[in-house]
Parts: structure tokens; sequence; C-alpha cells
């Protein structure tokens, strides 16, 4: 492929036009159709010659397959036949008043009310088409998500766990909220900075420590107490060395990262 206005470009349109300004003027060169035949393959060739010297090779991307399917084909098809009859149409007026207004009067009321009649039958019509274009348009943007979702979801299902992460920027990003409101006990949002002052100190450095519910253990599962046989540091190491340093022993309602 050779970009339009890319420095390829630019070399693509010069040799072509030093190969036409090559090519003889006299006459006499074209007097058989072999000589024009010969001069025509001859043109061909240099411009084929330029296009190889100067196109780049298109490096398609792993995500480049197209999710556009015979569906989206049949769709967009009909919006455009819907499109052509409209433009089709107003052609079609604009053809029939200016043949009737270029010999009638302004006392030709028979003509005029034969136009002004065709001008309402006409915009009857193309309300019409107008809701027809409107129809396809709904049947071509759903039969595009249709195949965006029968395509992607290939994509995921022949896609190795290991790589699943690869297709998530191909998600869009969900809207995230910009901020949130402060609010008391009580349910008021607070807004002046005092106020945010004693949110925050009440919520990480509170003056009185809350009080901790120690029923919590009592609802614990009380297993077997088992023997604990003695063991060498040696031991302890090899069963701790593949163990996290952020996970809990035990059922003991303790997160991960605490």
């Amino acid at each position: 492929m050779v970009k339009r206005g890319s420095e390829n470009g630019q070399k693509f349109i010069k040799a072509c036009r030093g190969r036409l300004a090559a090519m003889p003027v006299n006459i006499d060169d074209y007097a058989s159709e072999e000589d024009i035949e010969r001069w025509g393959n001859w043109i061909q060739y240099a411009f084929d010659m330029a296009w190889s010297a100067n196109v780049e090779k298109v490096k398609p991307s792993h995500h480049a397959k197209s999710w556009w399917n015979a569906e989206c084909n049949k769709r967009a098809k009909e919006l455009r036949n819907i499109c052509a009859s409209v433009k089709s149409i107003k052609k079609d007026i604009r053809r029939y008043i200016m043949i009737h207004r270029l010999g009638i009067s302004e006392n030709d009321d028979e003509i005029l009310t034969s136009i002004e009649n065709k001008n309402d039958l006409a915009s009857i019509h193309l309300i019409e088409e107008a809701q027809k274009i409107k129809n396809a348009s709904n049947r071509l943007r759903a039969a595009a998500k249709r195949a965006k979702r029968d395509f992607f979801e290939g994509v995921l299902k022949h896609t190795h766990p290991s790589r699943i992460w690869n297709n998530v920027e191909w998600m869009k990003p969900q809207k995230q909220v910009t901020n949130v409101a402060l609010t008391n006990s009580q349910g008021d949002i607070v807004t002046d900075s005092k106020g945010v002052g004693e949110i925050f100190q009440q919520q990480f450095t509170p003056t009185n420590g809350r009080p901790v519910d120690m029923t919590i253990a009592d609802e614990m599962e009380q297993l077997e107490e088992r023997a604990f046989p003695p063991m060498s540091r040696t031991e302890m190491q090899e069963a701790l060395k593949g163990t996290s340093n952020f996970s809990a022993p035990g059922p003991d309602h303790v997160s991960w990262f605490w």
C-alpha cells in the first residue's frame, strides 16, 4: 500500500510523471495498433515498477480480523437502497417542478394546483421513506452489535487462559465516580473542612476505641486438639518456604492483607 501524502506516495507520483514525460509526443510513433499497444504495455510496466519500488508492506495486527459478517452486508445494502430511493424521489420532484414552472404563468391555476398536489404526495412519501431509513439503521446497528458479540465471544473462547488478559484492552473502561460525598453519622452530607476533618478523625483515629464483640470466637468451630511433636529449625524453614507472607493460618476471620 502507498499512502497518499506520504514520502513514498510523493516518490510514486514523481516516478509516474517522469514516465509519462518520457513518452514520445510525435504522432508518427502511434501510427499503428502495434505501436499503441507497445507504448501502453510500456507505461503499464513503468507504473507497476514504480508502485513496487514504493509500496509499503501492511503489517496487520493480531486483532485485525473483521467482525463484519453476511448479515451486516445485507442490512447495509438494504439501507443504501432506501437512501438511493429517497434521492431518486427528490430528484424527480425537482425535475417535475422545473418542467412545469418553465412554461406557466401566475394565472395557470390548474398546473399550480397539480404541482402543490405533487409536493404533498412527495412529502408524505418522503416521511414514509424517512421512517424506513430509521428502521433500516436500527436493524444495521443491531446486526453489527450481534456480529461484534459473536466475534469477540469466539475470540475469548479460543484464547488460552494464560493470555486472557490480552483481550482486556477491547473492553471499554467503566465509568468511574469522580467524587463521593462524605456523610456524618446522621446521614447528612458534610462539605466544610471542619466537618470533613471530624469525620476522618472518627474513622481513622477515634478518641475512644470501638468495642470488640468477642462472641465471634465462640462461633468458630472448635477443632480437636492435636499433639505437637517436636520439630527442628530446618523442618520449620522448609515448611514455611513456600507459603505466602499475606495469608492467615486458619479460619480466624482475618483477611489476606491484615
